[in-house]
């Protein structure tokens, strides 16, 4: 590389060679096919990283081409990174006294910003080198550009001070300086924070804080002179070493006061038009994100200016619909202010500015138009609302009894938020609403969910008068027949509806609401009343089921309003919703009105908003009032009219696919399922019921003769007819063991709680290519979970013929758990649920060749990439490994087989089993963890390894070691990375910890170690 400073010195290489990388460049930027700008830039990248690619870099800033010159400080960079330690220190001086040289040279030629900026860039890479002794950086361009050349850096101190030579420098110079500054500081930020580097980084650029203070007030100082560029690129600057220093100095305050000084030089450049997008920009970045950087004078300054005339013209025309970028800006300023002091504006509640600022916060939930769509100021300022609210609640529960004197006033003001957005909460006309597009839906969905959390915060600090202002206020509205306003009322109500409780206070309140002629209005249909409203409606009898409960007088009127509404397409889902939540929690009180309703769901089939969705809600509602019947007897007859419904979709689904009509068939089998699922799950006994701990609870046997046996029959017939005929349909398989799962949790017979043998049946009849297998099988671990403490004898057998159907789908995926996972997954998590209470069925001998290829299976599991299969596989082994290990040990509900023949093999026992598979099983492991496992698998992966550890220390010792040190089959990849020795330190450290929880810390360590980083274990 050249040593010579003078750029007249400088010997380019040979014209002919420069000349054509310079055409190289500019073919780069024309049009062209992308395979030949790749080859292009394939071929300027290998010159940039060649030997003379320095040679390289000066010629191509000599070029004529502002193109060519960007791309030759660009090389200047990359040869700054690549090269840098090839570099004595006589050419890394050399070197920086030619790229000074040449910033001083190109902007002194008024050089476009694109490759001052890129050769500035160059500088910050130069300054990053971590041996670079280029430490007063700043004081060291501006002394070059004030002597109009690069000087050494041994000669700065003859120069004026920094401050002195910046009133000296032309404004391209200053602009210069202030990119160099801002972009050193923006890679500082970029760089690790916990590395020793960086805080070297820190400690040399600490020592041109001072250079850049004075750079950037030299800089603000110009407003009054019209250098309107000047005092922009100071206040971006600023703002970057604002960032810096929030990572730099967060605990070294004192090292930040000379940078805080400038905050005062910004404030006032809000009020110029030529600074008022950077300057509102900067201080909205330092409020949100670092506001412990200003100081209490700077938020007193900040708080006049913003009560003062500019911002509150500004302001108004925001609030008139004014969306501008200006104005938005202030109103995101004034947002960013009152998050940062949100307790002080709380608090100060005598305080003029403060309150005046409360009420510019107001102003922006008040702006014309409707939320999201129109205003962009009112979602953000809800937030604020809702912070301040919290902030509230927070020193309510701080203080205790105690209440301070702000708090008051402070619930004005939540009061009076609440009611502004009230106005924001209305839709618009249908037109309008169709105009908008989903994006504008989903924010307005999220602006209305925003205060409901508003809503709901304010319950905790207002109580009942929030609640009886809504009731007031829907009823004023239902009058006035303002339904845009009924509906955002009726929204408000619902939000509250988790906060009431059953005091006086709320009952009256809700009486009067529930009372009043609302639900006879909203149900007449000749109203021109919007569906929104109604749906509104809707929801709320849903919301308020605990109210209906307590007084079911009021129940008719809300029930004939569900029915009507049910009719309608738009509002059929909200009602069949709110059905048959009045329905299962006022079930005993419409018992006598069951027939009422069997006749209503009846004329309901034939409305064209009777789909799959509203039939199953609906029938699970009249189900649930069949619950509370108190005879079993008497709830035959309304269940066989209920069934006669599913029945016919059943039969209708059969004729149709009879006659090459398969979606509709599908569908229609699939509602009859679902339905019936619904039925079986509301007539589960409700959670909240008695258990009597005295006496012989009956056991009902209606269900097991008669009638009740007949009808469970059809249930059934229903389960096995619909998917034998759709064997193919996957949501046909699932809602079918839906239907079966309804039961598993009941305690006493009934109509759903099948034999056991029903669902074995119905699990052994599919195979491989049966769609949801997974879903299937896992219906089965449902059914032993929930028969956990049954012994008898036919559990016993449905557990033994599980496991056989499990072990025959294993032998059909070729005992690879790859084939399929999630079937893989299945098996496992089946057989684990076996192994909880019918473990003995492992050792039966007819079964020991499927048996072995469980276990092979299991262990296949554990290395898998698939997720599922290992942590299923994880499971199954530390369940396994927790069994007793001796015959007699066995629970008394273990199946008991006939000594085997002479000539028969050895019957195995748990103890010989886990004696022959430990070494795989410690080999999978160890694979598993060094090669296959994700870092959320590895606490799955400790478990089976810290019982093999707490069990069988000696054979665990013994094979665990064998598989670390066995070079052929541990990962390749992971033996590159983790010595020898260091896989033995890791063995005894993990056989050290017993199985106690800390195995999960080591399994985690030596994880880590295999990708690459080191591990602490000495050999």
């Amino acid at each position: 590389m050249a040593s010579s400073v003078s750029l007249d010195a400088y010997q380019a290489p040979m014209a002919s060679s420069i000349g054509e990388v310079e055409q190289l460049v500019q073919n780069f930027y024309l049009p062209g096919s992308p395979k030949k700008i790749g080859k292009i830039q394939e071929t300027l990248q290998r010159l940039q990283r060649s030997a003379e690619g320095w040679q390289l870099a000066d010629a191509l800033l000599g070029s004529n081409d502002d193109k060519v010159r960007f791309f030759g400080a660009l090389t200047f960079t990359i040869k700054i990174n690549q090269d840098w330690g090839t570099l004595s220190p006589e050419e890394a001086d050399s070197l920086l006294m030619r790229l000074l040289s040449w910033l001083v040279y190109l902007v002194s030629h008024n050089e476009s910003a694109l490759v001052v900026r890129k050769l500035c860039a160059s500088l910050v890479a130069y300054f990053l080198r971590p041996q670079s002794a280029w430490d007063h950086c700043l004081r060291h361009v501006a002394c070059s550009f004030y002597h109009v050349h690069a000087v050494p850096t041994e000669s700065l101190s003859r120069y004026p001070s920094t401050a002195g030579i910046l009133s000296n420098l032309s404004e391209a110079q200053a602009v210069a300086m202030l990119w160099f500054s801002s972009m050193l500081v923006e890679e500082l930020v970029k760089t690790d924070n916990d590395s020793m580097q960086t805080h070297k980084y820190y400690e040399r650029l600490g020592s041109n804080l001072q250079d850049a203070v004075a750079m950037m007030r030299h800089c603000l100082l110009q407003s009054s002179q019209n250098k309107a560029r000047l005092c922009q690129e100071g206040i971006k600057c600023f703002q970057s070493w604002v960032d810096y220093s929030h990572r730099a100095w967060v605990n070294t305050a004192a090292a930040l006061d000379p940078l805080k000084e400038i905050t005062q030089l910004v404030i006032p450049s809000i009020v110029n038009e030529d600074t008022f997008e950077v300057a509102v920009d900067c201080l909205t970045d330092i409020l949100t994100n670092f506001c412990a950087f200003l100081t209490t004078n700077d938020l007193r300054s900040l708080t006049f200016l913003l009560c003062g005339e500019y911002v509150e013209q500004r302001l108004m025309e925001l609030k008139s619909g004014n969306y501008d970028t200006d104005h938005l800006a202030i109103g995101r300023l004034l947002l960013a202010f009152g998050d940062a002091t949100v307790q002080d504006l709380a608090k100060n509640y005598e305080d003029m500015n403060s309150q005046q600022i409360l009420q510019m916060l107001h102003s922006l939930l008040t702006c014309h138009g409707h939320a999201v769509a129109e205003d962009e100021i009112c979602a953000p300022a809800l937030e604020f609302w809702n912070m301040y609210t919290e902030f509230m609640i927070d020193s309510l529960f701080a203080d205790g009894e105690k209440k301070a004197n702000w708090i008051d006033p402070a619930i004005k003001h939540c009061l009076q938020a609440i009611e502004e957005c009230w106005v924001k909460l209305r839709f618009p006309a249908q037109e309008e609403a169709e105009t908008w597009d989903s994006e504008v839906r989903i924010g307005f969905k999220a602006f209305r969910a925003d205060v409901k959390d508003l809503l709901q915060a304010s319950y905790t600090l207002i109580g009942v008068e929030i609640l009886e202002k809504f009731a007031n206020l829907a009823l004023e509205s239902l009058e006035a027949r303002a339904w845009a306003d009924l509906e955002s009322t009726l929204f408000c109500l619902n939000a509250l509806s988790d906060c009431t409780a059953d005091e006086d206070p709320v009952e009256r309140t809700l009486v009067q609401l529930f009372g009043s002629p609302m639900f006879r209005e909203l149900s007449n249909n000749e109203s021109m009343i919007p569906a929104k409203t109604k749906q509104t409606a809707v929801h709320t009898l849903g919301n308020y089921t605990a109210f209906f409960e307590r007084h079911t007088d009021f129940l008719p009127s809300a029930l004939d309003f569900l029915f009507t509404s049910l009719q309608a397409p738009t509002l059929a889902v909200a009602a069949s919703k709110s059905i048959l939540a009045l329905c299962s929690s006022c079930r005993k009180a419409l018992v006598s009105e069951l027939g009422t309703f069997i006749r209503q769901y009846e004329a309901f089939l034939a409305w064209p908003s009777a789909d799959i969705g509203t039939k199953e809600k609906v029938i699970g509602a009249i189900a649930a009032i069949v619950q509370a019947i108190s005879s079993e007897e008497d709830k035959i007859e309304p269940m066989e009219r209920l069934l006669l419904f599913i029945e016919a979709d059943m039969q209708s689904s059969v004729t149709v696919a009879g006659v090459g009509q398969p979606e509709n068939a599908q569908s229609t089998a699939l509602c009859a399922l679902r339905c019936l699922a619904s039925m079986g799950k509301a007539l589960q006994a409700p959670d909240d019921l008695p258990i009597e701990l005295d006496g012989d609870t009956p056991q009902n046997t209606i269900w097991d003769h008669g009638r009740g046996a007949a009808l469970q029959a059809r249930i059934v017939r229903c389960v096995e007819v619909l998917p034998s005929i759709f064997r193919e349909d996957g949501e046909i398989m699932e809602a079918a063991c839906d239907v079966l799962r309804t039961g598993y949790k009941e305690t006493s017979p009934g109509p759903f709680v099948f034999a056991p043998e029903v669902t074995v049946n119905f699990v052994s009849k599919c195979t491989l290519d049966t769609p949801r297998l997974d879903y299937v099988l896992n219906t089965a671990c449902v059914l032993l979970s929930s028969h956990n403490s049954d012994i008898s004898t036919r559990m016993i057998n449905a557990a033994n013929s599980l496991l056989i159907h499990t072990l025959n789908i294993i032998h059909l995926l070729d005992v690879d758990p790859a084939k399929d996972p999630e079937v893989a997954s299945s098996c496992t998590d089946l057989t684990t649920k076996l192994l909880h209470r019918h473990s003995n069925l492992l050792l039966n001998p007819a079964l020991q060749s499927p048996i072995s290829d469980l276990f092979t299976f299991t262990l296949r599991c554990l290395p898998s990439t698939e997720i599922l299969p290992k942590r299923s596989a994880a499971s199954f082994w530390t369940t396994f490994l927790l069994l007793p290990s001796s015959q007699d040990q066995q629970p008394h509900s273990q199946p008991q087989y006939p000594p085997p023949p002479t000539s028969s093999p050895q019957t195995p026992t748990i103890a010989t089993i886990t004696t022959h598979l430990i070494p795989s099983l410690a080999s999978a492991l160890i694979h598993a963890i060094a090669a296959t496992a994700s870092r959320s698998d590895l606490d799955a992966l400790s478990d089976p390894l810290k019982k093999l550890i707490f069990k069988h220390p000696r054979a665990a010792k013994q094979w665990l070691e064998a598989a670390v040190t066995d070079e052929e089959r541990f990962p390749a990849a992971a033996a590159e990375k983790v010595s020898l020795g260091e896989r033995k330190g890791w063995v005894r450290n993990v056989l050290s910890l017993r199985g106690a929880k800390a195995t999960n810390v080591a399994v985690k360590e030596f994880w880590i170690a295999c990708r690459g980083a080191g591990l602490g274990y000495v050999s």
